[in-house]
């Protein structure tokens, strides 16, 4: 049996039966060519995905049947959150589609007091969730990263975090420790967020924020990362050590 996609359907995972209609039922017959007997893959929830078979299509809609339920290992093991500044252009769309695939739990942008970038689009968060789930559908993940509207200031996406768990980390153009070195002093298994910084750098003011909340500056390096390398860079490198069994 053919398995030509993934469906995010999180509210049908467990249905035994399903009918779609609309841009789902269009996407399997006319851009996938789709026929009975083909396979279709329903994800959205925890670490599950649900197989189907196409059983009939008809004008408008097509039936498909479950044929099982299955557990899936792609989610990863470590709690890490993106803090990030948006920036010019489509870089925040950039960002969240990239570190997505790579194992986010869950992205605050923000607007810093030296971002280029000042204003934030109303339905951005909608279109974030979007490419979230289509980067879910490509890296067989199972359950999207959960995604904040633009906090106006960095002080309301850290009052979206909560009371300070695990490590926190700033990546600061001025230098830090290694991301080893702080892996190697923590507890790999708690909370980790990472804050990321606009264009123009972060302000006075917002440094002062991050050693009042005691996070603890990283650096990748002697050179001078683009906002949207940097997350990257740092979400891959964080979830490559975090990842990794302790030693001895």
């Amino acid at each position: 049996m053919k398995t030509k996609t993934r469906l995010y359907l999180p509210d049908r995972l467990h249905d035994a039966t399903l009918t779609l209609i609309g841009e789902e039922a269009h996407y399997l017959v006319q851009v996938l060519h789709s026929e009975v007997g083909d396979g279709v893959l329903v994800f959205g929830m925890e670490s599950t995905e649900s197989l189907f078979r196409i059983e009939k299509i008809e004008p408008g809609q097509v039936h498909l049947e479950r044929l099982e339920i299955r557990q899936v290992e792609t989610e990863s093991p470590v709690d890490l959150t993106l803090v990030v500044a948006v920036g010019k252009g489509k870089k925040l769309e950039e960002i969240v589609e990239a570190t997505t695939a790579l194992g986010i739990k869950r992205v605050i942008p923000f607007v810093g007091r030296q971002s280029v970038a000042k204003k934030s689009n109303p339905r951005l968060q909608e279109r974030l969730q979007i490419i979230a789930r289509e980067a879910c559908r490509q890296s067989r993940r199972t359950q999207p990263p959960e995604i904040d509207p633009v906090h106006p200031k960095l002080e309301r996406a850290l009052d979206s975090l909560g009371p300070k768990q695990g490590t926190w980390v700033l990546f600061d153009e001025a230098g830090g420790e290694s991301l080893s070195e702080i892996v190697c002093g923590s507890d790999a298994s708690a909370p980790w967020v990472m804050f990321c910084g606009p264009e123009g750098g972060w302000s006075p003011k917002e440094r002062e924020l991050f050693d009042q909340a005691g996070c603890r500056r990283a650096s990748l390096g002697p050179r001078i990362l683009r906002t949207e390398l940097a997350a990257v860079v740092a979400v891959g490198i964080l979830e490559n050590l975090l990842s990794q069994p302790p030693k001895g």
